[in-house]
């Protein structure tokens, strides 16, 4: 997918030689969405974490 990312252009011409229909942009949207709801799901993971420890903490005092 990186390769995809970097060279979109490249990666079109290879598809157009090869004359195969495919929507390289729904591709590359749907790739950059995904990478979104990563950083996403990793920011509220760690939200949770920092929620448990503040909680485990709590209830030790």
């Amino acid at each position: 997918m990186k390769l995809v990312r970097q060279n979109p252009e490249k990666i079109r011409k290879m598809l157009k030689d090869r004359m195969v229909e495919f929507d390289l942009d729904l591709l590359l949207q749907l790739d950059e969405k995904r990478r979104e709801l990563i950083i996403s799901t990793d920011s509220l993971r760690n939200k949770k974490n920092e929620m448990s420890i503040k909680i485990s903490d709590a209830k030790k005092a």
